[in-house]
């Protein structure tokens, strides 16, 4: 498993927002029915207070999970970028191999020559 798979999979082991629980605004009403007004406006500053900060709580979730979408897309560019270069070098190791093949080959049909050609002038001197 790659690293771009590991942080992907990571990013959906976090845990999700639930919903608010309704007991804060269950409390208010209950208050309002009792007629203590204080006591249902402190209720409903909770219920506002845990509202803002679940959607503080989203927000940031949202962002990270952008910032963890980034990297892992980053990620997988390096690791192509890297599989090319490897790629290339392979290229490269072949293309010199086989130019080393081919001058040793040139050479060994360039010593066959330069015999053939000289024992064929030697003969025409023993004619001549």
């Amino acid at each position: 498993m790659d690293a771009a798979e590991t942080v992907e999979k990571q990013t959906y082991l976090l845990p999700q927002p639930q919903p608010l629980p309704p007991e804060w605004y269950k409390r208010a009403q209950l208050a309002l029915g009792k007629g203590e007004e204080e006591l249902a406006r402190e209720a409903l500053k909770r219920h506002k207070s845990y509202a803002d900060n679940a959607a503080a709580l989203k927000a940031q979730l949202d962002q990270q999970k952008g910032v963890v979408e980034s990297l892992v897309a980053n990620s997988r560019l390096l690791e192509s970028k890297i599989q090319e270069a490897k790629s290339k070098k392979d290229t490269l190791k072949a293309r010199a191999q086989s130019a080393k093949t081919a001058t040793k080959v040139s050479e060994m049909l360039g010593s066959v020559n330069t015999s053939s050609a000289l024992s064929a002038f030697e003969k025409m001197e023993e004619k001549g």
